[in-house]
């Protein structure tokens, strides 16, 4: 039987990016504007918390880094509500 989570994506001022940029790592807390870019593809992992999350994603775009040298690009962390929030009623605020 396949396992799958759903739920909406939270605002972007609950979200932070990690770009590779000139061969540097950096990491931008949200909020950000709507982008008009499109997403190249998704992963979604469970952490325990933003600062764990962000400091994975990091550890990605340095692979990138170390690995495809002069690649720039961008990795958003952004939490989703989940079943809970929906039941807490905190997904409307």
């Amino acid at each position: 039987m396949a396992k799958w989570r759903c739920g909406g994506l939270k605002p972007s001022a609950m979200s932070a990016r990690v770009q590779l940029r000139g061969g540097k790592v950096t990491a931008l807390d949200g909020p950000f504007s709507e982008a008009k870019e499109i997403g190249g593809g998704f992963a979604n992992f469970e952490f325990n918390s933003m600062k764990e999350a962000v400091e994975s994603a990091k550890d990605f775009m340095e692979l990138h880094r170390k690995y495809w040298p002069g690649w720039q690009g961008e990795t958003e962390v952004r939490p989703m509500f989940d079943k809970d929030d929906f039941l807490a009623g905190t997904h409307n605020k």
